[in-house]
């Protein structure tokens, strides 16, 4: 047995071990059933706490629960621990997700996921395969006799990818990519829409990493990520091409901007070029920051289109604009 950190509440320094309250000699006692029961006063603490471990062999109880874990006689083997009542997979460290099995525990009080499997056995034996990595007790596990090779990975068959080639990542009816990730009792969350089937993976692999999930369900498990700032993204913009404009049913293109939480109608304008032109001169009146123009570098004016300007502004399509650049 691997050399364990011992754990024990008592001041003797041995489980099931305490100091006489007449400070003469030690008394031994275990728990079985949640009763105290004694097992008799001796000389020294150690031979208290021998005779713990001889009642706790006899119990089948843990080798992390034994004061001397290496003298338990050859071939002992701990009796398991019961499986909550609420089990209902049968194996511990096993639940369901709509057709396949996810193996998972906890360290330090935070859930590890180990993954998914296509049967509830493979998913414990990836349970009972992090417990022994952990030099966790023993009795914890679902295949106690069932020996492993800790250096060798078992191999998995390949997940299938959606269409788009891509785990999570789904292609929508206007072209883009959505990534959808699941968050467990067969619910699942909607990360958001991109423009690239691979700015939607990487997207996807961010809220896989977030969400503490195995490795295993990355798209690019070799790539780096930095989970504390969020990647840039483009702003939306609608199917006209530019921002606040869209297509009237009668073909004429209306122009919308947010102010003060309202959104404020800017007419309807014959052309998509002239309604951006008339929502980007809102914009700049409101005091909006220049990223979120349709133009933030500039239209290019033709030397005659500047002939016709008034008040500083200019005529383009027969429109007149103020200069912002």
């Amino acid at each position: 047995m691997p050399k364990r950190k011992r754990r024990s509440k008592s001041k003797s320094g041995y489980f099931g071990v305490s100091k006489n309250r007449d400070g003469k000699g030690f008394s031994a006692a275990i728990c079985i059933s949640r009763k105290k029961i004694s097992l008799g006063s001796y000389d020294s603490a150690k031979q208290a706490a021998k005779a713990y471990d001889k009642e706790a062999i006899r119990l089948r109880r843990s080798f992390s629960k034994l004061n001397y874990p290496k003298k338990a006689p050859v071939g002992y083997t701990p009796m398991q621990q019961p499986l909550l009542s609420t089990n209902t997979i049968g194996y511990r460290g096993v639940t369901k997700n709509r057709k396949k099995f996810m193996a998972c525990r906890y360290i330090d009080g935070k859930k590890i996921y180990l993954g998914y499997h296509d049967t509830a056995k493979k998913a414990a034996v990836a349970y009972d395969r992090a417990v022994l990595k952990a030099n966790k007790s023993t009795t914890l596990l679902n295949f106690p006799d069932m020996v492993h090779n800790l250096d060798v990975e078992p191999k998995r068959k390949k997940y299938k990818c959606s269409p788009s080639g891509y785990k999570g990542v789904y292609s929508t009816k206007n072209g883009k990519f959505q990534v959808k990730i699941s968050i467990g009792n067969g619910k699942v969350k909607s990360v958001g829409t991109f423009n690239t089937a691979i700015k939607a993976a990487v997207a996807y692999d961010r809220a896989v990493l977030k969400a503490n999930k195995s490795t295993t369900l990355l798209n690019f498990p070799d790539m780096v990520h930095n989970l504390d700032v969020e990647p840039k993204r483009k702003n939306k913009r609608s199917s006209t091409g530019y921002r606040g404009i869209q297509k009237t049913s009668s073909g004429r293109f209306q122009a919308t901007i947010g102010i003060n939480s309202k959104k404020i109608s800017l007419g309807t304008f014959d052309t998509a070029i002239q309604a951006a032109l008339a929502y980007d001169q809102a914009a700049i009146k409101a005091g909006k920051k220049k990223s979120i123009l349709n133009f933030p570098d500039g239209l290019p004016i033709k030397e005659k289109e500047k002939e016709s300007a008034k008040d500083g502004g200019y005529l383009v399509d027969g429109f007149i604009i103020q200069s912002y650049l």
